[in-house]
């Protein structure tokens, strides 16, 4: 189907997409380092498109998302693991934001999305499937790490009932909440506060203060900047990103 000259060219190209399955085209150049001119890269992506190889849509400010096209994860007989989901495609790409940036700041060691990491028959506590998994080097140690990625305020009780799952769940180290906006920062450092001050959950407290953190960048919708300086919640306090790794 595919001309066997178009795969090898770009195949390196091709396997990091299809890695990270939908990803704008500003963090595509960053993850794999493209030093050429913008221009240029923007015609390779054009004509893997031509060629039905991938698929494009528009986000905000005409910025470009890409992602496989259902021909090429049949091609390769991934179509049954990976599918695109079309109607969060505007959250997946920003959960790729946050990872490219920590990749960037030189935190992860590795990270794995949905379609390549194993759930529901590997958990022995509710399933819980975080919008991916990370693996974060800090002092000689390394931890695992819960990453989510709200763009929505969610309901309440639905809020309670997660943070407690992450907190039993004796896979991650962490969990990492990322924001994009102030209002849904503020809102689930409440939800936390509230937990804190009730006594029912005295339980489970140590481990919700100790192992959550809470993270707010406002431009992290596509492409996330000054990641250091990223507003904070952990512990019962408030502080910056680099102050908490301490880089």
């Amino acid at each position: 189907m595919f001309s066997p000259q178009i795969l090898d060219r770009n195949n390196e190209l091709l396997e990091t997409i299809l890695k990270w399955r939908i990803i704008s085209v500003e963090n595509l150049m960053d993850i794999i380092n493209y030093k050429d001119k913008v221009k240029k890269f923007n015609q390779k992506i054009y004509r893997l498109e031509k060629h039905g190889l991938l698929r494009s849509t528009l986000y905000t400010n005409s910025k470009k998302i890409i992602y496989p096209s259902e021909e090429l994860l049949r091609h390769i007989g991934l179509e049954n693991k990976g599918r695109i989901n079309k109607d969060n495609m505007k959250h997946d790409a920003a959960v790729t934001a946050v990872i490219s940036s920590l990749i960037e700041y030189g935190l992860i060691q590795s990270s794995e999305l949905p379609h390549e990491y194993k759930t529901k028959s590997t958990y022995k506590h509710k399933v819980i499937e975080p919008d991916a998994i990370l693996k974060i080097k800090q002092g000689g140690e390394t931890f695992t790490i819960a990453l989510e990625v709200e763009l929505n305020r969610k309901d309440r009780s639905r809020i309670y009932e997660k943070m407690i799952e992450y907190a039993k769940a004796f896979e991650y180290d962490y969990i990492f909440y990322f924001f994009m906006d102030q209002f849904s920062f503020n809102s689930y450092c409440k939800r936390v506060q509230e937990i804190e001050n009730d006594q029912s959950y005295d339980y489970i407290k140590k481990d919700l203060a100790e192992k959550l953190v809470l993270i707010h960048n406002q431009t992290h919708a596509i492409r996330i900047t000054n990641l250091g300086d990223s507003r904070i919640f952990h512990n019962g306090r408030f502080k910056t990103l680099k102050e908490l790794i301490g880089v």
